[in-house]
């Protein structure tokens, strides 16, 4: 990944309208950290981790066209480029840290617990 430029990884739903996958991909958080342009499609919950135009580009999931076309683009603007770029390292920086991840998790532990002792004190 480390002389990449560019992460192409577009999604679709199946014809039951399921998605092939569920959440944020994984890779798609490591290319952002990394400092790669980041090219995906609006599935599951990777509009959660692109903001289209801003931290990456999120292309029409049913036009491969467009894809090749916001690339285009792309190239022809190297500022662009590295605004997203940088925009994108930030984000992940911010959400998406071991630190703020454990924060998040040690938050939903401690809510858990504390709903717990309440349920259990309604017992008594």
């Amino acid at each position: 990944m480390q002389d990449a430029d560019l992460c192409i990884l577009p999604s679709q739903r199946r014809q039951s309208g399921l998605a092939h996958g569920d959440g944020i991909p994984v890779a798609l958080i490591e290319a952002m950290a990394a400092g790669i342009l980041v090219v995906s499609t609006p599935v599951c919950g990777i509009p959660e981790l692109i903001s289209d135009d801003r931290t990456g580009v999120l292309a029409d999931r049913d036009n491969p066209d467009d894809c090749v076309e916001r690339i285009e683009e792309l190239l022809r603007e190297p500022a662009r480029w590295e605004r997203m770029v940088a925009e994108a390292r930030v984000q992940v920086a911010s959400n998406f840290s071991a630190q703020t991840c454990s924060a998040d998790l040690q938050a939903i532990v401690a809510d858990c617990v504390l709903r717990r002792a309440r349920r259990d004190s309604k017992g008594d």
